[in-house]
């Protein structure tokens, strides 16, 4: 894993950069790809069981739980690097 130290400083306020190193990061986990692999067989599950209205309603709220966790990851990285950063000088 790399060092925060190895981050230059202009990629922590990049918002495409750092989504990359997290996704490499992320893409590699056995553990999320397997709850990834949970999720797609509840939706599929979920979208036999109910109406074209009622799946509408919930691909807005999926999109606006993820775009939330999407933002939350982005201020805990950046936190996260910035405080390493300080901690380590």
């Amino acid at each position: 894993m790399k060092k925060t130290d190895d981050f230059p400083p202009d990629l922590i306020d990049a918002d495409e950069a750092l989504d990359l190193v997290v996704d490499g990061v992320l893409i590699g986990n056995d553990g999320l790809r397997k709850l990834t692999k949970k999720i797609l067989k509840t939706q599929k599950k979920l979208r036999h069981a109910v109406d074209d209205e009622g799946w509408a309603a919930y691909l807005r709220l999926e999109a606006l739980v993820n775009e939330r966790a999407s933002a939350q990851m982005d201020v805990l990285v950046r936190w996260a690097l910035t405080h390493g950063s300080r901690s380590r000088r």
